[in-house]
């Protein structure tokens, strides 16, 4: 993962489980987000995306 995105975290805050079903959250900082994180990452940045703000971006990424 790019230096925005840090390590993903798996956790259900729900009170009930759901057969199958699986959380996954991160938190990530926009300013971390470095030209050429899309490229490392194997993804077409979408134009709608390319003229979005940083922190846009940023989700975007995996």
């Amino acid at each position: 993962l790019p230096i925005c995105c840090p390590e993903l975290i798996q956790h259900w805050p729900l009170p009930q489980a759901l057969p199958g079903a699986l959380l996954v959250s991160g938190h990530f900082d926009p300013l971390k987000l470095v030209d050429g994180d899309f490229q490392r990452c194997e993804l077409q940045m979408p134009a709608s995306i390319q003229r979005s703000v940083a922190k846009r971006q940023t989700e975007f990424l995996p």
